[in-house]
């Protein structure tokens, strides 16, 4: 019996199939049309009472390309993307909708109860966000994105960017179920003092502050009724006893989302100086996750990786991405203690070569943010609130263009093609990789005999699990004739399973996306 590559591929026609039919919310080959019409005249200065009293919502009909919804609740979303513009007059502000806000089971294409939508801050190209959730889904867990149109009682607000929330829709989708542990890993706006003795947290950064959840209340935001006690445990594991860490956290996809962010340089994220922007979950299997979130800065827009000055264009193109791998503080948790590990160190120089060479050195992610440039150009021409010039948006993409009361930000492509030149000239990837192939199986009632070749290899282990809900196992691979590795496990359809590969020098996957493209057993 031939295992059958075939998860991968099912995911992607049921990615296609829903985007085709229920998902047009966030179908990339178009641009939604978004009406809003509130009874109020004065809704801007009643949104912006409602933003200082938190997340209250004003309500208001919409129309979603061409359908009603009646009686939703929006507020207005985000901080310096919020903030910055308002204090400047600018009305192109960014908005949270909220479909059941009256009605009852009242969804957007009849599957999501939020629209997000935000106002492209500090991004002239207009596409750095889309583009860097687009690249984020091939290689984990991430929300879709794609453009709005945005008109407010008949009045046209331009283009903005849309964005699916991470919530029960998103979790059932990617995990299989929404009733675990959800954390949103942000610092929040509660201030929060306690009696009990609490250690120093670097904003939230996963670091062991105590055992009491009080200490936790300013750095992250429980979205689930309850687990502090499973997130506090999982932040004592991670730092007392990092040899444990496979038990809590699941290490494969936090290495992805290491090698994600600083491929793209997406430093507003856990990589960064602000330590945020992510949320975990715990899933079935008792494993947090960590899920990649708010990405308008990616590709270098912020440029603060630690507490020092900010990087230069340069600085920015030939950033490590072993930053923080030896911090001395330990302030950084998730990268110094996993780095730490020579297989996950292994694993994530792997991972980053993935993203590399598939993503940019084949030029594919340019070919990307050109087509989404060209299907922008004329609705950001005709965009009158923009916050940016029709020759900013046209040079972004290519160059640096510098932003009043800002900066400099760097082009996209100019970013991208210095950066990948530069690490691909690294030692660490020229080395010889090791090559697999030829994945088969032989059913021996009861137990399964998984045979792998391989070309300059030197040892081999089979990760598995027997589905979603269970945790992956790793187990070394005995060597057989002619470069072959075999292991035997028990027999169970559905058992999905990949290949670590590794020489003393370099490490490969089969297939290349590891935990997130699996073989299966039929």
């Amino acid at each position: 019996m031939k295992a059958i590559r075939i998860l991968g591929l099912i995911c992607m026609f049921f990615w296609a199939s829903n985007t085709m039919l229920a998902q047009k919310l966030y179908n990339l080959e178009s641009i939604n049309t978004i009406e809003l019409t509130f009874k109020d005249e004065n809704w801007q200065e009643l949104l912006e009472q409602l933003k200082l009293e938190g997340k209250k919502r004003l309500e208001a009909d919409l129309v979603l390309n061409g359908i009603s919804y009646k009686s939703v609740g929006v507020r207005y979303k985000g901080n310096s993307s919020y903030f910055n513009p308002r204090s400047k007059g600018i009305e192109k502000l960014p908005f949270n909708i909220k479909s059941d806000y009256k009605i009852e089971d009242q969804k957007f294409d009849d599957k999501y109860d939020r629209i997000k939508l935000s106002n492209v801050f500090a991004d002239p190209s207009f596409i750095r966000e889309v583009l860097a959730y687009k690249i984020a889904g091939v290689y984990g867990y991430a929300p879709k994105a794609n453009f709005a149109k945005l008109i407010i009682n008949g009045k046209d607000f331009g283009i903005y960017t849309n964005t699916q929330s991470i919530n029960d829709v998103f979790l059932e989708d990617h995990f299989g179920s929404a009733d675990g542990v959800l954390l949103k890993c942000d610092k929040t706006d509660k201030k929060t003092e306690t009696t009990v003795k609490c250690g120093k947290s670097y904003f939230s950064s996963l670091k062991y502050i105590g055992e009491d959840s009080s200490c936790y209340f300013n750095y992250y935001e429980l979205k689930s009724e309850k687990g502090w006690a499973d997130f506090i445990a999982m932040c004592k594991t991670l730092n007392k006893n990092p040899e444990q860490i496979e038990k809590v956290i699941d290490v494969d996809k936090t290495l992805w989302m290491h090698a994600f962010n600083f491929v793209l340089v997406n430093l507003d994220s856990y990589a960064g100086r602000l330590c945020h922007n992510y949320y975990m979950y715990q899933s079935d299997n008792g494993l947090f996750t960590p899920i990649i979130w708010d990405l308008n800065l990616a590709f270098g827009v912020f440029k603060f990786p630690g507490g020092g000055p900010k990087l230069s264009n340069d600085e920015l193109a030939e950033l490590s991405i072993f930053t923080h791998y030896k911090d001395q503080n330990k302030d950084f948790p998730l990268i110094t203690n996993l780095l730490s590990n020579k297989l996950y160190r292994d694993i994530y120089v792997d991972h980053v070569h993935t993203i590399l060479t598939e993503y940019f050195e084949s030029g594919l992610y340019y070919e990307e943010a050109t087509k989404l440039h060209e299907l922008l150009k004329l609705y950001v021409q005709e965009d009158l609130m923009k916050l940016y010039s029709d020759e900013q948006f046209e040079a972004n993409l290519d160059t640096t263009v510098v932003i009043e009361d800002f900066g400099a930000v760097i082009g996209v492509k100019e970013l991208m093609d210095k950066r990948t030149e530069y690490l691909l000239s690294k030692p660490y990837f020229k080395q010889e990789r090791p090559v697999l192939s030829d994945n088969k199986l032989i059913n021996n009632g009861g137990e399964l005999t998984i045979s792998v070749a391989s070309e300059n290899t030197k040892l081999v282990y089979l990760v598995y699990r027997e589905d979603k809900s269970t945790p992956f196992n790793r187990i070394e691979m005995k060597p057989g004739e002619e470069g072959s590795f075999t292991a035997i496990i028990e027999s169970s359809k559905g058992t999905e399973y990949y290949f670590i590969a590794s020489n003393g020098k370099a490490v490969s996957h089969f297939p290349k996306k590891a935990s997130y493209e699996l073989f299966v057993v039929d």
